[in-house]
C-alpha cells in the first residue's frame, strides 16, 4: 500500500497518524526514513526494489518528496515495483495544490491519497490537540501558540501531554509545567503584555524576573519583538498588509514577499498573528521603546545599572 500525503505543513499530523496506525497493526514492522532533501531518494528506491524471502514487513517513509527533480518520472518508476510486503508513505509539502503536477497525484489513484489544504483557523491542529488531551478549543489554541505554531515541535510535545493526561482530567496549569518551552513562553507573554500596555503587567514582570533571574533574556526578547512590530508597521503600506486580512490571503500574497525580513519567526502563522494586532501600535512609541531597551541592555552589560535597575528604568520610561 502507498500513502501519498500532500498539502500544507499541517499534513504532519496525518503523516504521524498513519505511521502510528501502521506500526500498531504490525508491531514487528521494520521502519526506515529517507529524506529527499538530503538526496536519499535513490536509497529509498533501492529499499523499495529489494525483496528478500527472509525479510519481514517494511514501512518505508520518504520525507520532503517535493524536492525531487523530475518527480513524475521518479514516482512512475516507483509504481512498477512489487510492494506486497511493504507499506510506503510519501510526504509531499505543497502550500497550494495548483503548484503540484496533477499527473503525480493521478498516479496514486488506486492508492491512499490524503490531501491537506491550508487551514487559516488552525481547525485541524486544534482538533488534533483536543482529541489527544481532551482540552477545550481555547486551551488547544494556547498550546499551539506556546509552541510558536511549529507543527513539528507540537507533535513531539503532544506525545508527552497525552501520556501524562491519559487517565486524568486535563489541567492547563499542569500542562504548562510539562511543556518544554513554558519558561521561554512566560517571558514571551510578559513581553507582549508590556508592548500592548496590559494592566498590572509592569509589577508582574519585575516580580517574575526577580524570581527567575532572567533579566537579559527579557531584554533580548523585548528588543526582538519590537523590531518585528516596527518592520510590520513600516511594511504595512509597501506590501498592502491589512490587519483585517485572513490567513490564506496573508500566506499566499504577503508572506512570500516579506519572509526574508523576518528570519526570527519560523512559521507564517506566527507572523500572521502578530500583524493582526499591529494596527493598535504607534510606530513612534515602538521606536522610542526600542531605544530605551537598547540603552537598558548597554547599561546592564557595562555594569552602569544593576539587572533590576535596568528593567525598572526601562519599564518606567515605556510608552504604551
Amino acid at each position: 500500500m502507498i500513502y501519498f500525503i500532500y498539502g500544507s505543513i499541517e499534513k504532519e499530523i496525518d503523516l504521524q497518524k498513519n505511521i502510528n496506525s501502521i506500526i500498531k497493526k504490525n508491531p514487528n514492522i521494520k521502519v526506515q526514513y529517507f529524506d529527499a532533501n538530503n538526496g536519499e531518494e535513490q536509497d529509498f528506491m533501492n529499499s523499495v526494489s529489494f525483496n528478500s524471502i527472509f525479510g519481514g514487513k517494511q514501512l518505508l517513509i520518504l520525507k520532503r518528496a517535493e524536492t525531487i527533480k523530475q518527480g513524475l518520472k521518479f514516482f512512475t518508476e516507483l509504481k512498477k515495483f512489487n510492494l506486497s510486503n511493504k507499506e510506503i508513505i510519501i510526504d509531499y509539502l505543497v502550500n497550494d495544490k495548483k503548484a503540484i503536477d496533477n499527473k503525480i497525484v493521478k498516479l496514486f489513484d488506486n492508492d491512499k491519497v490524503i490531501e491537506i489544504e491550508n487551514d487559516k483557523k488552525n481547525t485541524r491542529v486544534k482538533k488534533y490537540i483536543m482529541e489527544n488531551i481532551n482540552c477545550t478549543e481555547k486551551e488547544a489554541e494556547k498550546i499551539y501558540e506556546m509552541k510558536n505554531y511549529d507543527i513539528y515541535s507540537l507533535i513531539s510535545e503532544m506525545e508527552k501531554l497525552s501520556l501524562y493526561f491519559y487517565d486524568i482530567e486535563f489541567n492547563m496549569e499542569e500542562a504548562m509545567k510539562i511543556i518544554s518551552i513554558s519558561f521561554e513562553y512566560q517571558v514571551y507573554d510578559y513581553v507582549e503584555n508590556l508592548i500592548f500596555g496590559k494592566k498590572n503587567s509592569k509589577i508582574e514582570i519585575i516580580e517574575y524576573l526577580k524570581e527567575k533571574k532572567t533579566w537579559m533574556l527579557f531584554i533580548y526578547s523585548v528588543a526582538n519583538a519590537l523590531r518585528v512590530y516596527i518592520k510590520l508597521k513600516l511594511y504595512e503600506k509597501n506590501y498592502g498588509i491589512r490587519y483585517t486580512m485572513n490567513y490564506n490571503d496573508f500566506q499566499r500574497n504577503i508572506h512570500p514577499k516579506i519572509k526574508d525580513y523576518f528570519k526570527e519567526i519560523y512559521h507564517p502563522y506566527a507572523l500572521f498573528k502578530k500583524q493582526e494586532n499591529v494596527n493598535f501600535l504607534k510606530i513612534e512609541n515602538l521606536i522610542n521603546n526600542l531605544n530605551y531597551t537598547l540603552v537598558a541592555e548597554a547599561n546592564l552589560k557595562s555594569g552602569i545599572t544593576s539587572d533590576r535597575e535596568s528593567i525598572e528604568i526601562l519599564i518606567n520610561k515605556w510608552e504604551a
